[in-house]
């Protein structure tokens, strides 16, 4: 199958044993999702034995009303990694850092070793620090 369409449509996905399932209720939970942050909610990959099994899916359970919304169902873009692993050709991806990861943890560090050196004075009396006397008042 191709993945060239013309007159600006979409490109065709290949047939594949993974399906990608979207518009799902987000207020549900489902036990077999790997994914539980909010960039992943409301979807699916259901992972057949063969093509055959998730075309059948497809073509059944396209816009089926799943908790109030029909579900939009798909052929996965890429195969899915059991797969892969099942027919020798997995190869590992790098796992992704979130790009605030490393500022985050400076401006902590920063932070507290400022509240050990009692350099903070919004945190005056934190951390065991003395409180600050005056006139003699607590």
């Amino acid at each position: 199958m191709s993945n060239a369409t013309s007159g600006g449509e979409t490109p065709a996905i290949s047939t594949n044993m993974t399906i990608y399932i979207n518009n799902l209720n987000e207020k549900i939970k489902l036990e077999v999702l790997a994914f539980k942050t909010l960039k992943h909610k409301g979807q699916a990959w259901v992972v057949f034995e063969d093509v055959a099994s998730a075309t059948e899916a497809l073509k059944r359970m396209q816009g089926f009303p799943f908790y109030d919304k029909p579900m939009r169902i798909q052929y996965a873009k890429t195969k899915s990694d059991i797969i892969a692993k099942a027919d020798g050709t997995f190869v590992p991806r790098e796992r992704r850092r979130r790009p605030d990861d490393k500022a985050e943890k400076r401006r902590r560090e920063q932070h507290r070793d400022a509240n050990q050196a009692g350099l903070n004075s919004a945190y005056g009396g934190a951390y065991g620090a003395l409180p600050l006397v005056r006139n003699g008042l607590f």
